[in-house]
């Protein structure tokens, strides 16, 4: 009788072994099923157009369509696809799904997908092109060449995201001889979509970007096509993007981070570049419905316009802030540093029925130097600053120059006490001066 009940157990066990990949292949197609419904969005379709499932593999066909009307346009006029199908060769394993997925016509982009499914939903991608030269023919031809290249990293079901990539040169040629360089161009990340934002944090890197090419000169006669040759060189580009909601996701902050090691070109040398951007505590179904509508439609129309005011009231009404924690650069020889930052108190109502509001309401302050040394490369800049020493508004010392200034019921406010209406500024700056 044992066994009789071994030899039962074996084959109960022989034959759950046998079913499984079949099983796997089931939970394979709902996964990658669900997955596709969810994939899409109002820039992109996906669909799967064929699902054969078989008892160690699947064939799964997808259809990705672009659906942007500008992305659209942009690749039409590049010659390009607006409607991709990609075929995919399915593994069923034990306790996950493995894919390679190829463009059913590679010759546009010779792209391989690398993907492992478990059943829990996470999966890991790794992404690789191999070498792809591309050339537009027209008006404004040019060549693009890309050396191999990859993004791998991970998505959770709860889409979370971690990933990395790696373009080792990327080279841009044009008919006039211009070309443009960029080597090991580099970016990881991790987050998630959260209520219609990407929360998390991302980092983008080029170790060097050269150009060259030719520009019209200034002092050309018309008729005449004097040009002079432009050569520039960028080492050491970084960008850092972070985001997040509060709790009860209703206010989106952002911070945008941007350092140059080194920019080189015939009338410029500045190195040790620094720009530190943040948008804090934004009304974040405001912020969302404003980027939907103007990224749908970069030029807006009066019907546009209209819908966008009471998002743009709402926006103001709730209260934000904006700084430049860090501008700063070395040019030449002389050193230069800024921080403003704003605020736009909770309360500011009707801010399109009265934009002057929105100048009365503002708070925050200004802080600014500049080396002696910057300034003798700029004559104008070193006239004004002086004059705003004699003015009281600025103060002097034997490295250079600074400026400090509080901003507060619609006027500067500078260290004297000087007061300067916010509004009159704001004028000149439009007027260019």
């Amino acid at each position: 009788m044992n066994n009789l009940k071994k030899a039962g157990a074996i084959g109960g066990a022989i034959v759950i072994a046998a079913c499984w990949p079949l099983a796997v292949g089931q939970i394979g197609q709902r996964i990658l099923t669900e997955g596709a419904q969810h994939a899409g969005n109002d820039r992109v379709s996906v669909q799967l157009v064929k699902y054969d499932r078989g008892y160690l593999s699947s064939e799964v066909q997808t259809k990705i369509t672009l659906l942007d009307p500008r992305l659209k346009q942009q690749f039409a006029a590049d010659g390009l696809p607006t409607e991709f199908l990609l075929n995919s060769h399915v593994s069923h394993g034990i306790a996950s799904l493995s894919s390679e997925t190829k463009l059913a016509d590679s010759r546009d982009f010779p792209l391989t997908l690398h993907t492992t499914t478990q059943l829990n939903g996470n999966t890991d991608f790794n992404l690789v092109m191999n070498a792809w030269n591309y050339h537009r023919d027209g008006e404004e031809s040019f060549t693009v060449s890309v050396s191999p290249s990859y993004l791998k990293g991970m998505v959770t079901k709860l889409g979370e995201v971690k990933f990395e990539s790696k373009i080792p040169s990327l080279a841009i040629d044009f008919e006039d001889d211009a070309k443009i360089v960029l080597t090991d161009m580099s970016a990881k990340g991790e987050g998630k979509e959260s209520n219609g934002f990407w929360i998390g944090d991302q980092v983008f890197s080029i170790a060097k970007m050269t150009g060259q090419g030719n520009i019209p000169e200034a002092s050309a006669k018309a008729g005449e096509e004097n040009v002079a040759p432009v050569i520039f060189q960028l080492n050491g580009f970084n960008y850092h993007f972070t985001s997040k909601l509060d709790e009860q996701q209703a206010r989106f902050s952002s911070q945008h981070a941007f350092a140059v090691d080194e920019l080189e070109s015939k009338t410029v040398h500045a190195k040790q570049m620094e720009l530190d951007f943040a948008l804090n505590g934004v009304d974040s179904n405001a912020f969302k419905q404003l980027s939907n509508l103007y990224q749908n439609n970069p030029a807006l129309s009066n019907e546009e316009i209209g819908k966008a005011l009471p998002y743009v009231d709402t926006l103001f009404s709730q209260g934000f802030d904006v700084s430049l924690g860090k501008m700063d650069a070395t040019i030449g020889e002389g050193r230069f540093t800024s921080q403003v930052s704003l605020s736009v108190p909770k309360g500011t109502e009707h801010v399109t029925q009265n934009p002057a509001a929105v100048v009365t309401a503002l708070q925050g302050h200004i802080g600014t130097t500049a080396s002696t040394a910057l300034l003798k490369q700029f004559p104008s800049m070193h006239k004004w600053a002086d004059e705003l020493v004699v003015m009281n508004m600025a103060t002097q010392n034997d490295k250079g120059y600074a400026l400090k200034a509080e901003i507060k019921e619609g006027n500067v406010v500078f260290a004297n006490g000087e007061k300067i209406p916010l509004v009159s500024l704001v004028m000149m700056g439009m007027h260019g001066y």
